[in-house]
């Protein structure tokens, strides 16, 4: 009989917190998509962290470029909050 050990502990929170990810990501509105698209963007581009104006301009130019009314910038603010509180986006 196999022992219940820390490490296995470890990957059940690991599991479960990649769910909970999962789970808030398919929940995200449009705009809270578009702001993970962004992030992404600035992450892979290497400009992360950021200040919120770049980020709100760089929202702008891909909700218009996907003919999508953007959100002012203080929503967009609100939608990062949302993706740090869900763990998305570590502050």
């Amino acid at each position: 009989m196999e022992r219940l050990t820390e490490e296995h502990v470890h990957r059940a929170c690991e599991k479960i917190e990649e769910s909970q990810v999962k789970h808030g990501m398919r929940e995200l509105t449009k705009h809270g998509h578009l702001a993970l698209v962004v992030m992404l963007q600035l992450a892979f581009e290497q400009e992360a962290p950021t200040r919120i104006r770049d980020v709100y301009l760089l929202y702008r130019r891909i909700s218009e470029d996907s003919n999508i009314d953007p959100l002012a910038c203080r929503r967009i603010h609100d939608h990062l909050a949302d993706l740090a509180m869900l763990g998305i986006l570590d502050k």
